[in-house]
């Protein structure tokens, strides 16, 4: 798997979901069943799915969030309550593969910033993932998928 290093710069539209780390397997899926009912808040919006990813920061760390959403083209003012903004803007390490390949791309980016000397930006950053088509809730392990780990200017 080839790494490659970009400037991610948007904003990110989605909602929060909080579980445990152990559980994100069903979690997702679940919070994909939510969001297609409630997508139609959030307009003006890219054809794929995001997610951003609260790191765990160790064993003793057992429960964590993630946003499930989309990449927006322009601002908006009247937003339920229920979604959050957040703007990505950093450089990233970046890999792309399919989602049965999860744990070998992001120890793969992992060891590429170790091998060539980045830093990675841990554990106050949050990870993304971005599917190049919209996510079902039902998932197949075949999704494209790029995941985005930051480092360091």
């Amino acid at each position: 798997m080839e790494c490659n290093i970009a400037k991610l710069n948007f904003l990110f539209v989605g909602f929060k979901l909080t579980g445990l780390f152990s559980e994100y397997s069903n979690l997702i899926p679940q919070g994909l069943r939510e969001i297609k009912q409630k997508d139609h808040l959030i307009n003006d919006r890219l054809d794929k799915t995001v997610i951003l990813y609260e790191p765990c920061k160790g064993e003793d760390h057992k429960i964590g969030f993630f946003y499930i959403g989309y990449i927006i083209t322009k601002e908006q003012s009247l937003l339920s309550e229920e979604l959050e903004v957040i703007r990505i803007n950093g450089n990233y390490v970046f890999s792309t593969g399919i989602i049965d390949q999860m744990a070998d791309i992001y120890s793969n980016i992992n060891s590429w910033i170790s091998e060539n000397g980045y830093k990675p930006i841990w554990p106050d950053t949050l990870y993304i993932e971005i599917y190049e088509k919209p996510l079902e809730s039902e998932i197949t392990w075949k999704e494209a998928v790029q995941v985005y780990l930051p480092i360091v200017d």
